[in-house]
Parts: structure tokens; sequence; C-alpha cells
């Protein structure tokens, strides 16, 4: 999913390395996922695992940050 794939690789640029240790290896399961199911979670469809919510948390948070500096 191109719209999926261009939100995980802003992410990835903007903020992977400033992570924790934790939050990167919890990233990197992220990735290994299907895209409808991460798409799902970052739409609030369902709940993300508790074990991955953090992660799927702050690249939703990224995804608001820059869709609110596209608009400006």
């Amino acid at each position: 999913m191109l719209e999926l794939d261009l939100l995980l690789l802003r992410f990835a640029e903007h903020c992977y390395r400033s992570l924790s240790e934790a939050d990167q290896d919890a990233y990197l399961e992220l990735l290994r996922l299907d895209d409808l199911t991460i798409w799902d979670w970052l739409q609030q469809a369902c709940a993300a695992p508790p074990h991955l919510a953090r992660i799927v948390a702050l690249v939703a948070a990224e995804a608001g940050a820059q869709g609110e500096e596209d608009r400006a």
C-alpha cells in the first residue's frame, strides 16, 4: 500500500534514530506485519497489541504532524 509505505518511510527518516532501542525493535517488528493490519491500527479501526501500541501511536502522531505541515 503506497500510502502506508510513504508514511512508514517518513517516520523512519524523521524519527527512527531518536527512538529507544525497545521502540526501534518494535518498529522493525511492525514492518514485518501485513499492510492492512498496520493500516487498521493506524486508522484506529482496531487496537494494536500492547507490545506494539506505543510504536503505532508514535507513527500515527508523526503522520498527523506531517499532515498538519503539509496543510500549512
